[in-house]
């Protein structure tokens, strides 16, 4: 009898889409038997049933215990087999699996380093009405697959990492220093000037595929970069003045702002902790809108920037600039809040009504809030392509910005990420490389 084995819409355009509804209507079944009807799981509208003649070739990571078909993604229709000639192929164990040597990128090493995994088969994500439990082991695929692209906006970045052991139902913490922390010898170390403590600390740095597949493995969810790189590894362990530019990690690469809307509709209620419901439409909306003005202002500056969603309700828009100034100046990060707060007070002016600097939480509602203090050595965001600990464990995405009205933070997620990178490419791919000065553009004071 025929059994549900998961479903997927991943991997489907629109032409694929009208020629299966079509051939599909052709099999459909009007009365379904209750007894398939109630093997379906993970549906958000009532099931429809067809005949069992078509066969598809679909592409998965592996069973689930419940023989579930885990991240699968639609490759064709295949003519040339029979329904009766398919099988279900024996599933491999976890212990078969859990102990893989990963494929790296070079690393300081000149061999490939071993990374052991533990645990592969725990929940991280409770199953939801859209997708199946998520494991620590979709995790590590997950960042397996799109390490070529995540580690170029790691390299050389001290890390903040939020860990979720438990998964994200679990407790969670931001684990920054490592001091007399064991961890293999591929892990690269900075030592890191922190404000809270008053003095230096260690935070690892994630520079090879190696690191951060052993960093998923400890639970890090969310991956988050100083917005500054080590020029100077030796500068940074030996100096002990936290405002040194020689160590790097006083100069930061962008100017970042984080638009965090507050918006509300009629039914919904504020949290106690201030913020706006996951994922509101109408709060993302809102942040789109600030963002398009936001970059209509400074294309009338001539100023290049980069947009990514939250991977939650907000926006993250990144600005690359050079280190120095025309005059040979550091721009330190003191410079980047101050231009970003500059930056601010015009959007703020253009868009009153819509926009808000205001520290108190209370005075948002209803308005999405311009953050300019991410500029700062001590906060970082979570980085491009990072999984978030969310339901629908979406991904902070890079986005094009004429595609910014045309997307939902949920459309992204660590099920269908790598398969819209390897389509669509990365809509960042050059932002590393971007320098422009800002020093023409009023920074100086």
């Amino acid at each position: 009898m025929p059994r549900f084995a998961g479903h997927t819409g991943s991997g489907i355009d629109t032409l694929t889409i009208m020629e299966l509804y079509d051939r599909l209507q052709e099999l459909r079944i009007s009365k379904p038997s209750q007894d398939i009807l109630d093997t379906v799981q993970f549906i958000n509208r009532e099931p429809i049933c067809v005949k069992p003649k078509l066969v598809a070739e679909i592409k998965f990571n592996e069973w689930t215990k419940d023989g579930i078909m885990r991240i699968p993604i639609f490759l064709r229709l295949r003519e040339d087999k029979l329904p009766q000639d398919c099988i279900i192929e024996k599933e491999k164990s976890l212990e078969e699996i859990g102990s893989l040597a990963s494929s790296v990128m070079p690393a300081s090493t000149t061999t490939a380093a071993k990374v052991e995994f533990s645990k592969l088969d725990k929940v991280f994500w409770p199953p939801t009405k859209e997708n199946p439990s998520l494991t620590k082991k979709d995790l590590i695929d997950y960042y397996d697959s799109l390490s070529p692209d995540i580690l170029p906006y790691l390299k050389d970045r001290p890390l903040s990492l939020l860990r979720f052991p438990e998964g994200i139902e679990g407790q969670s913490f931001f684990h920054r220093n490592w001091e007399g922390r064991s961890r293999p010898k591929y892990i690269a170390s900075a030592m890191v000037y922190a404000e809270a403590r008053k003095k230096k600390t260690t935070q690892l740095v994630c520079n090879n595929k190696e690191t951060l597949l052993w960093l998923a493995n400890l639970g890090c969810i969310e991956m988050h970069p100083m917005h500054s790189s080590v020029i100077d590894y030796e500068r940074c362990q030996e100096s002990q003045d936290p405002n040194d530019v020689g160590c790097g990690l006083n100069i930061p690469d962008f100017v970042v702002i984080d638009l965090d809307p507050y918006i509300y509709t009629s039914t919904q209620k504020q949290k106690k902790h201030g913020e706006p419901q996951y994922n509101s439409i109408q709060a993302f909306k809102a942040a789109v809108e600030a963002a398009l003005e936001l970059k209509e202002m400074m294309d009338e500056l001539h100023l290049r920037s980069y947009v990514k969603t939250s991977g939650k309700g907000g926006l993250h828009i990144f600005m690359p600039i050079s280190k120095l100034g025309s005059n040979a100046e550091p721009i330190t990060y003191e410079k980047t809040r101050e231009f970003a707060k500059k930056i601010g007070n015009l959007l703020v002016a253009r868009i009153p009504k819509k926009v808000t600097m205001e520290w108190n939480v209370k005075e948002r509602a209803g308005k999405v809030f311009f953050d300019y203090n991410q500029n700062s050595r001590a906060k970082t965001l979570a980085s491009v392509f990072s999984v978030r600990p969310t339901p629908l464990a979406t991904v902070s995405m890079p986005i094009k910005w004429d595609r910014l009205t045309d997307i939902l933070p949920t459309d992204f997620t660590l099920l269908n990420v790598p398969e819209i990178i390897m389509k669509s490419g990365n809509p960042w791919k050059q932002m590393l490389e971007d320098r422009q000065d800002l020093l023409s553009h009023g920074i100086d004071g």
